[in-house]
C-alpha cells in the first residue's frame, strides 16, 4: 500500500491510496485528509470479499468431496459446492457446507451463496448451533463436536453412497 500525490484526473484529489488484491487487481483510493482515508481503509475487508465472490479466480484447486457426502453434494471445478440433494433444512445445509469445506473455514455470505439462504448467521452462532462451528476471524468452520452432530444425526437422514462406489485407489481390496 502506497500513499502518493495525484497528479491525474479531472477534479484531483490531494492524495491517493493503492491496494493490491492477490497480485489480482489494484484498488485506488482518492482522498484529502486523514479521516477520509480512514473511512475508506474500512472498506477494504467487504470490497475484496465481495470482488472474491463475484469472480472467478483460475487459481481454484479441484477437490473431492468427502465419500459419506458423495450422494449429497460435490465440488465444482472451480471450488464452489454444489448440492445433488437438497439440504431439508438451513440448519442441515449449513451443517454440510461445513462438514464438506473442514478443516477450511467460510465467510457468512459463503455459507449463504451455498445454502441459497439469506441469512446464515442464526445457524453459525445462534445459541442452539453455537457449539458446532469455531469462528476464526471472519470464517466460521465445524468443530469437533459439529463434526460428530453432522455424522451421527444428519447424515443418516440422506442418501448414503452404494458400496462399490466410493472411491478407491487401484490395487486395493474390497
Amino acid at each position: 500500500m502506497e500513499a502518493t500525490p495525484n497528479t491525474g484526473g479531472l477534479t484531483p484529489m490531494p492524495y491517493e491510496v493503492r491496494v493490491s488484491i492477490r497480485d489480482r487487481a489494484t484498488l485506488v483510493f482518492q482522498f484529502e485528509n486523514i479521516e477520509e482515508l480512514t473511512k475508506k481503509l474500512t472498506e477494504i475487508p467487504q470490497i475484496t470479499e465481495l470482488l472474491t465472490s463475484k469472480l472467478t479466480l483460475d487459481t481454484a484447486i479441484a477437490r473431492d468431496v468427502k465419500p459419506q457426502l458423495s450422494a449429497i453434494c460435490r465440488f465444482l471445478s472451480d471450488g464452489q459446492l454444489e448440492f445433488i440433494v437438497t439440504p431439508k433444512s438451513a440448519t442441515h445445509g449449513v451443517a454440510l457446507t461445513a462438514y464438506a469445506y473442514d478443516p477450511e473455514g467460510l465467510t457468512v455470505s459463503q455459507y449463504q451463496r451455498y445454502v441459497k439462504i439469506d441469512n446464515a448467521s442464526p445457524y453459525l452462532t445462534g445459541e442452539e448451533y453455537r457449539e458446532y462451528y469455531v469462528r476464526e476471524g471472519e470464517k466460521y468452520s465445524i468443530s469437533f463436536k459439529g463434526k460428530k452432530w453432522v455424522e451421527e444425526a444428519i447424515l443418516p437422514e440422506y442418501p448414503s453412497p452404494q458400496q462399490g462406489e466410493e472411491p478407491s485407489s487401484p490395487g486395493s481390496k474390497k
